[in-house]
C-alpha cells in the first residue's frame, strides 16, 4: 500500500474494503460523513490502483469550487505517485483548447506530430504583403518576449493561437511522462450542451484507463436532471466508478437511487417511480389554487395524526380514505411507533449497498483530531465581482493619497465585505443607509445548500457578520429545507426566545442555528454541534476564537470541523490570513496601505 499522508484506522479500513471489491467489480461508494476524510482515500485508491497498472487517469466531477479544491490542495497532498493534473476551464481561448487536446489525448508522440503538420501548413501558407507586415512585427514582438524562434512557429501564433499566458501552477513532479492523469471537472459543465460539446470527455475516458469520481454525490441524485442522464452514460466508458456522499440512506434513502445506478446501471432492478413507492410514504393532495392533484412525502406532523385517529379506534382503511395515503402505509405507520419521516424498508436499501460500500459516521471515528479547519475558495458572481470592482476603483480614486486612520480603512472594507456575502450597501434619496442583495444568485448560499445536504443529520452553527445575511441564510435554507429547524440567534430576537432556541439546540431541536459573532461567541455551550461556517468574519480575533470555541470545549468528545466561505480575490482573503495568523484585523489595517487593503 501507498501513502503519501498518513492515513487514520477508519481510512485503512475504508482502503481495504474498496481494494478488495475492485478486484471483482468496477465500482464502489464510500458513505462517508463530513470531516472522516473520504478525499484522501479515495486518491489513495486511485493512487495503488495506478501502481498496479489497473489505472492510468482519473476524472473529478465535484460542484463549483469543491473540484478546484480537489486540483490545488488535496490531489498534491495526498497522492504518491507522479501525477499531471488539468482544471477544466470552461474558455474558448485557443490556448486551453490546445492543452486540453493535449491532455486528453493518448499519446503525446501523436500531439506532437499534429503540430510539426500544422507548423508545415503554416510554413506554406501565402500571406498577403499587409500580412507580411503583421507577421514580422509579431515576430519580433515574440522573439523579445521569448526569444529566437523557428520560422513558422510565430505563424501558429498569429493566425490560430491568440498569446495567454498559462496560469501559474505549482507541482511536486516535475517533467514527468509517466504519471497518473486527473482531469477536474465541475458538475455545471454537464448541465447543458450536446454531444460535440462533450467530445473531450468522451475522448479523456476512450483513450486511458480511467476512473470517474463524483465528490458530494447528491449532485447526480436528481434522475431527471441532465446532469445525471450524461454523467451515467459517460460512466459506462470508464473501467471504475467511485461516489463520494455522506450516509445518504439515514440522510435521504431517494438519492441512493441514481447514486447506485450511476456506479452500477440497473442496480435496483426497478425505476426511480417503483423505488419511491416501495421506499416511501407519500400522500395523495390537491393544489388549492390549481387543483392540480399531486404525490408528495407524509409530513413529520402527520404521522401524530395518524397515530392519533388509530388509537381513537378509526381503521387503517378509514384513515387511507380520509388522509390519502395507502392502506398499507397507515399500518405501517401503526406498527412502527418510532417513524417520523416519510421513509420505510431502509434495512433493504442498507443490505443491498452494504457489498459494495463503505460507510462511518463522524461520532465513530475516535482518532480524528479535535479540530479541523478548511477554507472553501468561490468565485463571485459576475454581478458581484462587476459592483466590486467598482467600488474599489472608486475607494481608491477617492481616498489614494490621503492619511487615513484604522477606522477609516476598517469601515472601508467593511462595504466590500458585504458585497463579497451578496449584499450591496448604499445610500437612498434621503441619504439613509440601505442595503439590497445583488442579483438572484449567491455562492456562499448556494455552497451552504449543498454542502447542508451532504451534511446530513448534524448539527450545524454558521456565523455571519451582518444582519441582511443572517436573515438571508435562514430565508433561504428554510425553503430549501423543509424538514429542518433553521433558527437565528442575532440582535433582533429577544432574549427570551435566544434561551429557548439555545436549549433547543443542545436538545437536538433546532438542526441549524446562525449566529451573530457580536450577540452569540460569549456565554454559550453548544457542544451539540460538530460542523460551523463562517460566512463572513468580524475584524476581532477575541470573537472568532470565541466562536471556535462554543462547540470545542469541556464534554465535547467529537472533532469539530470549521469552514470559511472565502470569496477569492478579496477582503475575505486577509480578514481570514489575519485571523488564522492570531492577529488582530485592525493590526493588520494599521499597518497596510489602502492599495493593500483592496487588492
Amino acid at each position: 500500500m501507498l501513502f503519501e499522508t498518513k492515513p487514520f484506522p477508519h481510512q485503512v479500513d475504508a482502503y481495504q474494503k474498496t481494494m478488495e471489491w475492485l478486484v471483482d467489480h468496477d465500482y464502489f461508494a464510500l458513505f462517508m460523513d463530513m470531516g472522516t476524510g473520504k478525499t484522501k482515500v479515495s486518491i489513495d485508491i486511485a493512487s495503488n490502483l495506478f501502481s498496479q497498472s489497473r489505472l492510468e487517469a482519473v476524472m473529478l466531477v465535484a460542484p463549483n469550487g469543491v473540484q478546484e479544491q480537489w486540483y490545488t490542495q488535496e490531489i498534491l497532498k495526498h497522492t504518491p505517485v507522479i501525477t499531471t493534473e488539468l482544471l477544466w476551464r470552461n474558455s474558448g481561448a485557443q490556448y486551453w483548447q490546445d492543452k486540453l487536446y493535449d491532455f486528453v489525448g493518448p499519446k503525446r508522440e501523436s500531439i506532437e506530430l499534429k503540430l510539426k503538420k500544422e507548423k508545415q501548413i503554416a510554413k506554406e501558407k501565402v500571406r498577403t504583403e499587409e500580412e507580411e507586415r503583421k507577421y514580422q512585427e509579431e515576430r519580433q514582438r515574440i522573439n523579445d518576449l521569448f526569444g529566437d524562434l523557428e520560422d513558422g512557429d510565430v505563424t501558429e501564433v498569429i493566425y490560430s493561437k491568440p498569446v495567454e499566458p498559462a496560469p501559474e501552477r505549482k507541482s511536486k513532479w516535475e517533467n514527468q511522462t509517466d504519471c497518473l492523469k486527473w482531469l477536474c471537472v465541475n458538475i455545471d459543465r454537464f448541465s447543458t450542451g450536446d454531444g460535440k460539446t462533450f467530445q473531450p470527455f468522451i475522448d479523456f475516458l476512450k483513450n486511458h484507463k480511467t476512473m470517474i469520481i463524483i465528490d458530494e454525490g447528491t449532485i447526480i441524485k436528481n434522475p431527471t436532471a441532465n446532469r445525471t442522464k450524461i454523467i451515467s452514460k459517460l460512466g459506462k466508458l470508464a473501467v471504475y466508478r467511485m461516489l463520494l456522499t455522506g450516509t445518504p440512506v439515514t440522510n435521504s434513502p431517494f438519492d441512493t437511487w441514481s447514486m447506485m445506478e450511476f456506479l452500477r446501471p440497473g442496480f435496483w432492478k426497478c425505476n426511480y417511480f417503483m423505488f419511491k413507492n416501495r421506499y416511501g410514504i407519500h400522500v395523495k393532495d390537491m393544489d388549492q389554487r390549481t387543483g392540480r392533484r399531486f404525490s408528495r412525502p407524509l409530513r413529520p406532523h402527520e404521522f401524530d395524526i395518524v397515530r392519533s385517529k388509530a388509537k381513537n379506534g378509526q381503521t387503517p382503511e378509514d384513515i387511507a380514505a380520509i388522509m390519502g395515503v395507502s392502506e398499507s402505509n397507515v399500518r405501517y405507520i401503526i406498527e412502527h411507533p418510532e417513524l417520523t419521516r416519510p421513509f420505510k424498508r431502509l434495512n433493504e436499501i442498507k443490505e443491498a449497498i452494504l457489498p459494495c460500500s463503505f460507510t462511518i459516521k463522524k461520532e465513530d471515528c475516535l482518532d480524528i483530531p479535535p479540530k479541523m479547519f478548511e477554507t472553501i475558495l468561490l468565485d463571485m458572481s459576475k454581478e458581484q465581482q462587476r459592483v466590486y470592482n467598482e467600488l474599489k476603483r472608486k475607494l481608491l480614486a477617492e481616498y489614494s493619497g490621503h492619511e487615513l486612520t484604522v477606522q477609516n480603512k476598517a469601515s472601508l472594507t467593511i462595504r466590500l465585505q458585504q458585497i463579497a456575502g451578496g449584499h450591496f450597501p448604499f445610500k437612498d434619496e434621503e441619504l439613509n443607509a440601505q442595503i439590497k442583495p445583488i442579483g438572484a444568485k449567491n455562492p456562499k448560499i448556494a455552497y451552504l445548500k449543498r454542502d447542508i445536504a451532504e451534511a446530513g443529520n448534524l448539527k450545524i452553527i454558521i456565523w455571519a457578520r451582518f444582519v441582511p445575511e443572517i436573515e438571508l441564510i435562514i430565508k433561504e435554507l428554510r425553503k430549501e429545507f423543509e424538514y429542518k429547524r433553521i433558527e437565528g440567534y442575532y440582535g433582533a430576537v429577544n432574549q427570551v426566545a435566544r434561551n429557548q432556541i439555545k436549549n433547543d439546540f443542545q436538545e437536538g431541536q433546532v438542526d441549524v442555528l446562525v449566529i451573530n459573532p457580536q450577540t452569540g461567541s460569549r456565554g454559550l455551550n453548544l457542544q451539540a454541534s460538530t460542523l460551523h461556517y463562517f460566512y463572513s468574519n468580524t475584524y476581532s480575533l477575541e470573537h472568532r476564537n470565541q466562536a471556535e470555541d462554543r462547540s470545542h470545549r469541556y464534554g465535547q468528545t467529537r472533532s469539530v470541523q470549521y469552514k470559511d466561505l472565502v470569496m477569492k480575490g478579496t477582503v475575505d482573503e486577509k480578514v481570514l490570513i489575519s485571523l488564522r495568523k492570531n492577529k488582530e484585523v485592525l493590526d493588520y489595517f494599521r499597518s497596510a496601505s489602502l492599495e493593500d487593503l483592496l487588492g
